[in-house]
């Protein structure tokens, strides 16, 4: 199956999808379908070959996809790769790792890497569980191209019970074996420009009418792990969650709870590991308190 476009052409084999970027240079506007289309494979993971032996340079926001489908691809059985990419290519696009995708010289061996088999299977962390669910969510579901940035660990007292957003969701997750508080945060001028999209309207101000769609955010993102995880019964284990809430602010939300009859308090000591995202919207965060026994449940 053939599907043509002025500025790309989509080839649909039994065994991936083979697209040729026409022209020297693409227009910074990614158009609709193209887009739509990128959903599906996220959907229906596909093994997708992007052939750039015309382009003389690519747009970021092309290359925003690009990173979503490399991603999200190799966290699944299918592949995602680049052929012909000149040296010219690579230079012009300076905003852009190109080390970080994988590149083939031909068609010929992007095929032959196809059905090559790794010998070592990447386990499913939980980690990598909340990455893929959170860019599924807002690509997908909030139409917001979505890039991890480091992920890193909050140890001092001060840093753990500040968050990174001025607007967060927060909820509090239990199996029988520990336990942890999410937290997705972001800037009140991200938050904005996120409930616009997804309430299809122009929102100016911060609101309690519409703070509910961050809570809402967390709730899929939650739904979205449990199926990433799927049999990985060590870390599903009676996953339960209370309902999500908002808070405003950048100290983070104190609340009491019992966990195998002992007494906690919410970001009082404990760790909190920070998954950066960067979004056409703003700078957005997932938090997750932990106290430093569970870590050996969280960082598996």
């Amino acid at each position: 199956m053939v599907t043509k476009n002025n500025v790309y052409k989509k080839i649909k084999t039994n065994d991936y999808f083979l697209i040729y970027l026409n022209g020297t240079e693409l227009p910074q506007t990614v158009p609709e379908d193209f887009i739509e289309w990128v959903k599906e494979v996220l959907q229906s993971p596909t093994s997708v070959i992007v052939n750039c032996f015309l382009p003389e340079y690519v747009p970021q926001t092309w290359f925003a996809l690009f990173t979503i489908l490399n991603s999200q691809l190799s966290d699944s059985d299918n592949k995602f790769c680049f052929i012909y990419v000149s040296p010219k290519l690579i230079e012009s696009c300076k905003h852009t790792d190109f080390s970080s995708f994988p590149i083939q010289a031909s068609l010929r061996e992007a095929i032959k890497d196809l059905h090559t088999t790794s010998t070592t299977k990447v386990p499913t962390t939980l980690m990598r569980a909340f990455v893929k669910s959170m860019i599924n969510t807002l690509f997908i579901q909030v139409n917001t191209p979505i890039i991890r940035q480091k992920i890193y660990v909050k140890r001092k007292p001060q840093e753990v019970e500040t968050l990174n957003g001025e607007i967060s969701g927060w909820v509090l997750v239990q199996t029988e074996d520990f336990f942890y508080y999410l937290v997705i945060s972001c800037s009140e001028r991200c938050f904005l420009k996120l409930v616009s999209t997804m309430m299809k309207d122009d929102f100016t101000e911060v609101t309690d009418d519409i703070t509910n769609g961050l809570a809402e955010i967390v709730n899929i993102v939650l739904g979205q792990v449990k199926k990433v995880l799927g049999n990985d019964q060590k870390i599903e284990q009676k996953f339960s969650y209370s309902i999500p809430k908002v808070h405003r602010g950048k100290a983070a939300p104190k609340m009491n709870m019992t966990f195998n009859d002992r007494k906690i308090t919410s970001f009082k000591g404990g760790e909190t590991i920070v998954i950066p995202f960067q979004t056409n919207k703003g700078e957005m965060f997932i938090e997750l308190w932990y106290l430093k026994e569970y870590e050996q449940f969280l960082l598996k």
